[in-house]
């Protein structure tokens, strides 16, 4: 019988989350001062799986 050479397999999975968090604080005094405050996260997760099949 003959033996095969052994077979690897990778799988890459990428995930990527964004998140915006969007403030708006008015203030009232003599004025009127509106202030928008924005946050934007970015986060990407990279996973990676090897398998190693023998030959047969």
């Amino acid at each position: 019988a003959l033996i095969g050479s052994p077979k690897t397999t990778t799988t890459t999975t990428a995930t990527t989350t964004t998140t915006t968090t969007a403030t708006t604080t008015t203030t009232t005094t003599m004025t009127t001062t509106t202030t928008t405050t924005a946050t934007t996260t970015t986060t990407t997760t990279t996973t990676s799986t090897a398998t190693t099949v023998n030959g047969k």
